[in-house]
C-alpha cells in the first residue's frame, strides 16, 4: 500500500482527520497525487523537527 491509498483509507474510517503526508519523492504526478487527497498538510523530505513542529501547529489551528 502506498501514500495515497493509506490516506483514502484512513479518509473512510474518519474523513475528519487531519493528515500531514510527507514524501521523499519530488515528481509532478506523485505531488498532484498526494494533493488530490485533502490532505491537511505536506512536508517534503528531508525536513528537521522544527519543520514537522510548525507543521503540526498550522494543520491544529486551522
Amino acid at each position: 500500500m502506498d501514500g495515497a491509498e493509506m490516506i483514502k483509507t484512513i479518509k473512510k474510517i474518519d474523513p475528519l482527520v487531519k493528515i500531514i503526508a510527507t514524501s521523499g519523492l519530488e515528481s509532478p504526478s506523485n505531488l498532484l497525487e498526494v494533493s488530490l487527497q485533502n490532505i491537511s498538510g505536506f512536508i517534503q523530505k528531508p525536513y528537521t523537527a522544527i519543520t514537522l513542529l510548525k507543521e503540526v501547529a498550522k494543520v491544529l489551528k486551522s
